[in-house]
C-alpha cells in the first residue's frame, strides 16, 4: 500500500474567498453611494429651480408698472420731461405686496424698498436713461440697511 501523507491547505481557499467577497461588497456599496449622491444632487437642483425669488418678482412687477405708467403719460419724451413730471407729481408711489417704488428728485432716481414677508430686505436706487427704444432702467446703488441711500 501507498502510505504517503498529504497536507491539506484548505484554509487558504477560505481566505481568498473572503477577500474577493469583501472586494465585491465594497464595489457594490461604492456604486450605491454614488447613486444616492446623484439622487441628492437632482433633488437639490429641482428645489433650487422651483424656489421663487421674491425680490426679482417684486422688481419686475414694479418696474413694469412704472414703464407702463411712463408709456401712457409720455409718448416721445426726454429725460428732462420725465424728471419735471415726477418732480411736480406729489405722492407718486407704486406698491406691490410690501415693496414700494417712489421717485426722489434730489437723486433723480427711483427708490425701491423691498420687504419680504413683512421684513425689510434691501433698498435700491434705480436710474433711468432715455434711449431710442425707450427708457432703460439700471441699478445705481443698493443697500441692505434701511434708509442708507436716502441720507
Amino acid at each position: 500500500m501507498y502510505n504517503a501523507k498529504y497536507k491539506k491547505n484548505s484554509g487558504f481557499v477560505l481566505i481568498y474567498t473572503v477577500l474577493i467577497a469583501s472586494l465585491c461588497a465594497l464595489s457594490a456599496l461604492a456604486c450605491f453611494n454614488m447613486q444616492v449622491m446623484k439622487r441628492d444632487a437632482n433633488i437639490k437642483s429641482s428645489r433650487l429651480l422651483q424656489k421663487e425669488d421674491y425680490v426679482q418678482r417684486d422688481r419686475e412687477y414694479l418696474l413694469t408698472a412704472l414703464d407702463s405708467y411712463i408709456d401712457i403719460n409720455f409718448h416721445d419724451s426726454g429725460s428732462e420731461d420725465i424728471r419735471g413730471f415726477f418732480t411736480n407729481l406729489y405722492g407718486f408711489q407704486i406698491v406691490y405686496g410690501n415693496s414700494t417704488l417712489v421717485y426722489y428728485d434730489t437723486k433723480d432716481s427711483f427708490y425701491l424698498c423691498y420687504d419680504v414677508e413683512g421684513k425689510f430686505y434691501r433698498e435700491e436706487l434705480i436710474g433711468h436713461v432715455v434711449a431710442s427704444e425707450g427708457i432703460e432702467f439700471f441699478v445705481s446703488e443698493f443697500s441692505y440697511r434701511k434708509g442708507a441711500l436716502l441720507e
